[in-house]
């Protein structure tokens, strides 16, 4: 859409739409949007892929050595600015599999094991939080919350308490102030931070009419 919604044009963001299944799709401009996709045959592996017009035609943007590993799943692609931008799939032989660039997408740099602190754990398609020009944080299955200050270069983690928890929904207001909604053993929980997760803390008891309870 170009006109806030009163119309939408449709098209393929793939040639053969058959070969991958959507991740998570983000827009940068009227123009210019970036998706992330898994190979539908084998629930693994992926592609990144850019627009540069409105959606028309899409060009595979996948890095040499990308998501090529059987064990890799892509997540998302994110970008901070037009040239910052960041992608992230599930770990291959224990380290999260994370690419940055900072020229749009032209090439793309493999972020070393050393800067993630993996534990064992993977992420989720399409959950994910930028803010500002160099904040990034996403959530795992083992009740993780990673946060990137750097675009993406380098990583930390904190967890929500319960490895049992499985994070579902997570958005930032500024660097600063988030929320949380995670799945637990018991149901919904939900969690703040005012330091940019740092720490968390669980509001008790959750709070009614949510609206969400998956």
């Amino acid at each position: 859409t170009i006109n806030g919604g009163t119309s939408y044009n449709s098209g393929n963001i793939y040639s053969d739409t058959n070969t991958y299944q959507l991740a998570n799709l983000e827009g940068v401009d009227a123009n210019t949007a970036w998706a992330s996709a898994f190979m539908n045959a084998t629930s693994s592996m992926g592609a990144i892929h850019k627009t540069t017009n409105g959606g028309s035609t899409w060009t595979n943007m996948t890095a040499p050595g990308m998501y090529t590993n059987s064990a890799s799943f892509t997540n998302i692609v994110s970008f901070l600015t037009p040239n910052n931008g960041m992608t992230m799939g599930d770990p291959v032989n224990g380290e999260f599999e994370i690419w940055t660039t900072s020229n749009g997408g032209t090439s793309w740099t493999q972020v070393p094991g050393a800067n993630i602190p993996n534990a064992g754990e993977y992420g989720i398609v399409d959950l994910y939080c930028k803010q500002g020009t160099t904040n990034y944080w996403f959530g795992t299955q083992k009740g993780r919350v990673y946060r990137s200050t750097d675009a993406g270069l380098t990583w930390n983690a904190t967890s929500l308490g319960a490895i049992t928890s499985t994070v579902v929904e997570l958005a930032f207001a500024d660097a600063n102030n988030g929320i949380i909604y995670a799945q637990g053993a018991s149901g919904l929980e939900v969690y703040n931070t005012n330091n940019g997760g740092l720490s968390y803390n669980l509001i008790s008891p959750t709070p009614a009419n949510l609206g969400r309870n998956d």
